[in-house]
């Protein structure tokens, strides 16, 4: 435990964090009227509770007012102004948020502005308002990135170069050359009989080819996120997994005090057209006493990757880097970080894993050991990071993003609060540890690679 001391702080709410939670210790007064009464201080300390970002008007307890044209077309033009004719800008292009470009209307050649026009201002604030209203659960892009590189590293679709040298062959085979070899060997009649078996033959031909490029001795990768607080303490542990198998099967996942739920898969179970996203496969059974000991029974089908989030909190027998989780100065000091550089490049040597770590102040990246720079492209508690198999790290900046609460502030429950409580959804929006907007929190985020 941690001792509180509050004795400079006598009838006023105490404000603390415990693990992934927050707690708050009111005066002990006969009547709470008189502190409830102080609005400013009590909206604090509800504020403090449901982890209100402390930017938004709910914190300053003021009622949220919709952006002038202006400030909303500076959202996406950068030098927007405005003149009796209306907003424009001395580019003739403006991007917008979904990354798309819009032509603006040129009306005074001689000064060079191009006015945007009425159509577009009204789409953007469409789209403010849609964001604001939106706070349901929406997935995040960690979801998919993560099942794609869970894959195995030996799978790969068949190129479409040998698929149209099958198909070539096929029409060439089943036509001109049954045509002229029947013809030369004066045995047309044999047409029907050579067309199902050449057809037989590139079909199994077709079948060996997928096997080739789409079995794999391996059946997926595990990623595992453990949660660590600022005393060292584990908190939380989730489990991204991967199952993909050359055959349909049936497996179980046996858990114990956890929660396991089958993710909607983004990436891996997307139509070939469009982004609408395939059905999954069978719904999975559980078996046991849920969650405290029980069995999750699952049919996979043939090269059709299933995906699994695992929540556990407050797991035993996790194995850490061996740092000094306490020593918060070894992420807020320059020296600090050196120390600890010099711990985990240690460390490497001695368990042959390769660690690296940055750390996450207040949106900017303080880094501490990177092999490659890339990984934390995008973007005190500790997150400790590790997979169970070499993967690509072009996902990596993705997670750090999100991890570390840096997702996007505008859109979503985010647009609110800057974390939610532990929740075990294939969203993944629980897993924000940290507020990006809060300049006393630092997030020390170390990966380690198995495989």
């Amino acid at each position: 435990g941690r001792l509180l001391v509050v004795a400079d702080r006598s009838g006023v709410p105490v404000l603390s964090r415990a693990g992934l939670g927050r707690a708050v210790l009111l005066p002990v007064v006969e009547d709470l009227t008189g502190v409830v009464q102080r609005a400013a201080e009590w909206r604090r300390t509800v504020c403090f509770l449901w982890k209100v970002r402390e930017y938004s008007d709910v914190y300053d307890g003021t009622t949220s007012q919709p952006p002038s044209d202006l400030e909303l077309a500076r959202r996406y033009i950068v030098d927007a102004q405005r003149d009796e004719r209306g907003i424009y800008s001395t580019n003739a292009w403006a991007q917008t948020a979904d990354g798309q470009y819009v032509n603006l209307e040129r009306s005074d050649v001689a000064s060079g502005r191009f006015y945007v026009p009425e159509r577009q201002l009204l789409v953007w604030r469409r789209q403010w308002q849609a964001r604001q209203q939106s706070l349901r659960s929406q997935q995040t892009p960690l979801l998919g990135a993560a099942e794609a590189a869970l894959l195995p590293a030996d799978v790969q679709m068949v190129p479409v170069s040998v698929i149209a040298v099958i198909l070539l062959g096929y029409v060439l085979v089943v036509g001109p050359v049954d045509y002229f070899v029947l013809g030369w060997l004066r045995m047309r009649k044999y047409t029907w009989l050579l067309f199902p078996v050449v057809t037989a033959v590139f079909t199994f031909l077709t079948i060996a080819v997928a096997h080739a490029y789409m079995s794999s001795d391996d059946t997926g990768g595990v990623l595992l996120i453990t949660d660590i607080d600022e005393g060292g303490g584990v908190v939380r542990q989730t489990t991204l997994e991967t199952l993909f198998y050359g055959g349909g099967r049936e497996v179980t996942l046996p858990q114990r005090r956890s929660l396991l739920v089958q993710t909607r898969d983004q990436y891996l179970n997307r139509g070939m057209y469009g982004d609408s996203p395939l059905p999954s496969d069978e719904a999975p059974i559980y078996e046991g006493v849920f969650p405290q000991n029980f069995g999750l029974r699952q049919s996979v089908q043939q090269w059709s990757p299933v995906s699994f989030r695992t929540l556990t909190l407050e797991p035993e027998g996790v194995e850490l880097p061996a740092i000094d989780w306490e020593d918060s100065s070894l992420v807020t000091t320059v020296e600090g970080r050196l120390r600890l550089r010099a711990s985990l490049q240690m460390l490497s040597q001695q368990t042959g894993g390769e660690y690296e770590a940055t750390v996450v102040h207040q949106g900017g990246l303080l880094p501490v050991v990177t092999q490659q720079v890339n990984v934390w492209s995008g973007a005190a508690n500790g997150q400790y990071r590790e997979w169970s198999q070499e993967q690509q790290f072009s996902w990596a900046g993705e997670l750090l993003v999100h991890l570390s609460g840096q997702q996007p502030p505008g859109e979503g429950v985010f647009s609110l609060v800057s974390q939610l409580s532990p929740q075990g959804s294939d969203a993944l929006e629980d897993l924000a540890m940290s507020s990006a907007d809060n300049p006393e929190e630092y997030v020390l985020v170390v990966l380690r690679r198995r495989g």
